[in-house]
């Protein structure tokens, strides 16, 4: 397989899944680390957003609680809100998340005003 249609085809995110780093990857969401859960999230919404093969493991694995508590603080926000915005594209259950929404709204609009 080329690499150009590897890079985001479902065989690559399938043995990524198989491979139990969906788990280590959900953790970094929590780590003690500024940077590391900035980036951690960023990996989940880029995840998300390109196959919707790693979408149920990452739900099942507390992607979207950990994401939540991402929202609150200034360090992850935006990448932790698009995350989410991504996993709700695939997942009827993340969508209908009531109480998430208005926070993650209110983030994107911050953002755009910003630039």
């Amino acid at each position: 397989m080329e690499w150009t249609n590897c890079r985001h085809s479902d065989h690559f995110y399938a043995s990524f899944g198989a491979s139990g780093l969906v788990a280590v990857l959900v953790d970094r969401l929590r780590d003690s680390d500024g940077t590391t859960r900035k980036f951690a999230a960023f990996a989940v919404g880029n995840a998300a957003f390109h196959s919707r093969a790693l979408v149920g493991p990452l739900v099942t694995h507390g992607a979207v609680g950990a994401l939540e508590g991402l929202l609150d603080g200034r360090e992850c926000q935006v990448n932790a809100a698009g995350a989410l915005c991504n996993l709700a594209k695939y997942d009827p259950a993340v969508k209908a998340r009531q109480v998430t929404w208005p926070k993650v709204k209110a983030i994107l609009m911050q953002r755009r005003m910003q630039k």
